[in-house]
């Protein structure tokens, strides 16, 4: 960085990202994402297939520009681009707990054979990716796909040594939030099994 300046650009184009995340948290530097279009912008994303122009979200406690100002200052930002989010893991962690709903519905199906899901809803604006697991439960190995709205049903199974449990320890996986190269962010959530 130059004696005098404010900050630095280490980044033209999605595809170097993964060597410049470590380098801006590791500097703790305010993190930025912007689409720099030399195109009309209507070119570059297919806005039908749900792309979105990269962007900066900035976590000002209100709506002016002091507020802004002081965000950026406190480094309380995140990158968006490319259906990913990248910064700090404590403003993440709020993010994601701030936007995602998980609750388990009633099961369905006969007693001796009970059908469990675990319905999670998401309250932000941007598709989260997740991945479940719990001890004495069996979720499905791939990601769930949780858009923006209403529940994404995720069908599991409890084990045999789950069956007695009145509450699964889930970790969550939201594997598009980053806090560093290879570091998806990782929620904990204990929640109560509708019997």
């Amino acid at each position: 960085m130059l004696q005098g300046r404010a900050g630095t650009r280490r980044v033209a184009g999605a595809w170097l990202w993964p060597q410049v995340m470590d380098w801006c948290l590791a500097r703790d530097l305010a993190i930025f994402a912007s689409s720099d279009a030399h195109w009309p912008i209507d070119f570059m994303y297919d806005r039908a297939r749900g792309e979105r122009r990269d962007m900066t979200l900035v976590l000002a406690r209100s709506r002016d520009l002091e507020a802004v100002r002081e965000a950026i200052r406190a480094r309380r930002t995140l990158a968006c681009f490319g259906g990913t989010l990248w910064g700090k893991e404590p403003w993440l962690r709020e993010l994601a707990r701030a936007s995602l709903d998980l609750r388990f519905p009633p099961p369905s199906g006969i007693p001796s054979r009970l059908r469990y899901s675990l319905l999670a809803a998401n309250r932000s604006s941007l598709e989260l990716r997740v991945k479940l697991a719990a001890p004495g439960a069996a979720f499905p190995e791939r990601e769930f796909r949780v858009p923006p709205g209403p529940a994404t049903a995720v069908p599991f199974d409890l084990r045999p040594e789950g069956r007695a449990l009145r509450s699964l320890d889930l970790t969550i996986t939201v594997v598009n939030l980053f806090s560093g190269l290879d570091r998806p962010l990782v929620l904990e959530a204990k929640l109560e099994l509708p019997r």
